[in-house]
């Protein structure tokens, strides 16, 4: 969580802030869904400034505006999304999805805000053809290189973003 900031990711399709240091009422983030979409919420992580709320999701990735509790876009991925992580900067967001039996990947976007908007580039897939049900991620100290967690024993892997390969 961001400093001052408790969050909970729940199964109705809603996702829980609490704003500790300004002593302020608990914010709830709504998305309307229809009843029909499963929606689990399976990670979270707060932008480097901490404006932005990533949730993974079961069908993608949603960023929220922590200030307001909107929703700002929804990024549609292959598979449950098992992970999310911002780069220190903040200018990229990176997601693990995939589910058991199906094909993992990895997806990187640009992210650019501004004190009023949001803008948010093209998917930019980082993907192994062996790699299923991936789980979770982390940007190596030097943010070269990603650390990718999955089931069995090929896992951990390295994942070098320069040349887009797995060591």
């Amino acid at each position: 969580a961001h400093e001052g900031v408790d969050t909970e990711a729940r199964n109705d399709l809603s996702c829980g802030a609490w704003e500790f240091d300004r002593g302020g009422p608990r914010r709830l983030l709504t998305d309307p869904v229809p009843p029909f979409v499963p929606n689990v919420t399976r990670g979270l992580r707060f932008s480097p400034d901490g404006r932005l709320l990533a949730t993974a999701d079961e069908d993608g990735v949603r960023l929220w505006d922590r200030h307001r509790g909107r929703r700002l876009a929804f990024l549609p991925t292959r598979g449950a999304v098992r992970s999310v992580l911002f780069s220190a900067d903040g200018s990229s967001l990176y997601c693990s999805s995939g589910s058991d039996g199906q094909k993992g990947s990895i997806t990187r976007w640009a992210i650019e805000t501004t004190h009023t908007e949001l803008e948010v580039g093209e998917p930019e897939r980082l993907e192994e053809p062996d790699w299923h049900a991936l789980k979770g991620i982390a940007l190596t100290p030097d943010e070269q290189a990603l650390i990718v967690t999955g089931p069995g024993k090929q896992f951990p892997q390295r994942l070098d973003l320069k040349e887009g390969g797995a060591t």
